[in-house]
């Protein structure tokens, strides 16, 4: 259990929310999969031509797309820590040369 009393689930592996996403995509093909920078560079560069939509340069800040968002990297204020960091434009000319 943690502080607030609620006991932390186990994370599932990287194979298994690959495969996971996987089977949502083949049984349900028109749903909108949309992948969060908490996921790691690597894992949303592989899942990106299966997802409908990706968050990118987001804030973890209550408010922050309204006042100064800050780092997302887990520090005071922020809801967690993001993963994949990249700016939109870093993100997309990594994606256009595929």
């Amino acid at each position: 259990m943690d502080g607030t009393g609620v006991e932390a689930r186990p994370r599932c592996s990287d194979d298994e929310f690959l495969k996971t996403c996987f089977i949502i995509r083949l049984l349900v093909p028109r749903a909108v999969l949309v992948l969060t920078g908490r996921e790691s560079e690597a894992m949303r560069d592989r899942l990106w031509e299966f997802t409908g939509s990706f968050g990118v340069a987001g804030s973890t800040k209550p408010g922050g797309y309204v006042l100064d968002p800050g780092p997302s990297d887990g520090s005071p204020g922020q809801q967690f820590a993001l993963h994949d960091v990249r700016s939109l434009m870093a993100f997309r000319a990594k994606h256009e040369q595929s």
